[in-house]
């Protein structure tokens, strides 16, 4: 509040009393009081006692938002951190992971990763990880520290001397500038050096970190990605609290099987069904393979891990690669356990099966969900697990020559290059005179709507056929199955 106030017998003066009050508070004022006591002390400073009453606003409900576990803080630590080597011990200390025999196997999964969790953030709280950067060079550089410590005691100094002793001290000030400025260019020099060998490093191990510090280093934006507000479903535009709905109605027609289509043999699926439903039964009794049946061992587990990339995105269980990499023999030995025991139940825990969809945008409208490819993040662990047997499949179907020598994709020591060669060195040799035709099939959604049950059919009657020890037939495309081909 302001006001003018006249004083008896003097020239007019100004009082202006402030009283700071918050916007949010200002409809809780039920009223203001004063007195004024300038008749009393016949004096042009007047004394004004003033009482406001506010009643307190109720307090603003907190916003809860998702917990964010300390696995997932892990992604953006660089590997030369030496956070890992307190993870280490941390989980040499506190780890101990065993599974016990009344449990169910998802009972000691989230039992494993509780205590991975619980290891992660005491780690955290320990050696909080650090992020290299320009500034935190210049900063932790003992020279430029001692530099810019002398610089500014001379600065200082200079105010307090004589004119005499100024010209000496502006000379070392100088001197000091000088020597400051180089040593800042040194380290910016070997800040970007070490930045680069960290790039070449990553170049052989994880692309995809390291074109993120390329872009950082060379001071690239990055381009953040966001799907759209609306989404059109058979034609309409959905928008608001519906579109996520419309997303996952999206996907989750990619695998249901179309009835109406008139290349659907429904015959074919039925009695394909009830086959594999034998070999299911009769798989009870089959002789055992000690390269397929044989128990998990701790090796293949350490196999499996060593053979993951490092800087990709985990799962719906938020655990990473680096933790189980970086981890130490405790997390190893956690893991083999927890395999192991997965292994004899033949049971697979409920979060392995659950996935984080991100859709990406691959050409047309980007409000068609059609028109984009979900990459779905699985459980790192499950990778683990899967990896094992990857391993022994693959190794069971090259000894035994199962595979045509003409497929490339999915076979160690096989791949672009290779495929490349021999079709460049299939046209040289037919020369000019022949005529040579190329046919690239890309099938639209093909992973996403593969017949699971023909695959196990074709993996159970390989394994017959081989155990019997009749030679693999050639088995010709022909319009058969949910989409009409073979089932490879």
């Amino acid at each position: 509040m302001n006001g003018t106030n006249m004083v008896p017998g003097r020239e007019a003066s100004s009082i202006i009393d402030y009283i700071a009050i918050n916007t949010n508070c200002w409809e809780e004022v039920s009223g203001i009081h004063y007195r004024d006591w300038r008749e009393n002390t016949h004096s042009d400073h007047a004394l004004i006692y003033v009482r406001v009453s506010v009643s307190a606003p109720a307090p603003r409900p907190m916003k809860v938002g998702r917990h964010r576990p300390a696995l997932a803080a892990l992604r953006q630590i660089s590997s030369k951190d030496r956070f890992w080597k307190t993870l280490k011990e941390h989980c040499d200390q506190q780890l101990s992971f065993l599974p016990l025999l009344g449990n169910t196997v998802d009972e000691d999964y989230q039992n494993f990763r509780s205590q991975l969790e619980s290891v992660t953030e005491s780690a955290l709280r320990a050696t909080p990880p650090t992020r290299i950067t320009l500034r935190s060079c210049l900063k932790t550089n003992p020279a430029i520290v001692q530099l810019k410590v002398k610089r500014n005691k001379l600065f200082h100094a200079i105010k307090r001397k004589s004119r005499e002793e100024r010209v000496v001290l502006k000379r070392e000030l100088r001197v000091v500038s000088r020597a400051l400025q180089r040593e800042t260019r040194k380290t910016l020099t070997r800040y970007k050096l070490d930045r680069a060998n960290e790039i070449e490093r990553l170049g052989k191990t994880d692309s995809k970190r390291m074109w993120r510090e390329l872009k950082t280093l060379s001071g690239w934006k990055h381009k953040h990605l966001s799907l759209p507000d609306t989404v059109l479903e058979d034609g309409k535009e959905i928008r608001g609290e519906g579109v996520g709905g419309a997303w996952k109605r999206a996907f989750e027609t990619l695998g249901e099987d179309k009835i109406d289509d008139t290349r659907y043999d429904g015959e074919f699926r039925e009695r394909i069904l009830l086959e594999v439903e034998r070999i299911n039964q009769d798989s009870l009794t089959e002789p055992h393979l000690e390269e397929l049946d044989g128990e998990i061992t701790e090796k293949e587990i350490k196999k499996a891990v060593r053979r993951l990339r490092a800087g990709t995105s985990p799962g719906h269980d938020d655990i990473t690669v680096e933790v189980l990499k970086k981890g130490g023999a405790e997390v190893s030995l956690a893991l083999f356990l927890l395999c192991k025991k997965i292994w004899e139940r033949e049971t697979c825990p409920a979060d392995w099966s659950k996935g984080v969809i991100h859709p990406l945008l691959k050409e047309g409208d980007d409000r068609e969900p059609s028109n984009y490819r979900g990459i779905t993040l699985l459980s790192v662990v499950g990778k683990v697990f899967t990896q094992v047997l990857q391993t022994r499949l693959v190794g069971w179907v090259e000894k035994k020559r199962l595979l045509e020598q003409e497929q490339g994709g999915f076979r160690p020591g096989i791949g672009c290059t290779e495929q490349t060669f021999s079709l460049v060195e299939l046209v040289k040799n037919r020369g000019r005179e022949k005529d040579t035709f190329c046919c690239f099939i890309d099938i639209k959604k093909a992973f996403d709507r593969v017949f699971r049950a023909g695959l196990w059919q074709r993996l159970a009657q390989d394994q017959r056929k081989t155990m019997e020890g009749s030679p693999m037939p050639v088995q010709q495309s022909r319009e058969q199955g949910l989409w009409g081909g073979s089932l490879v």
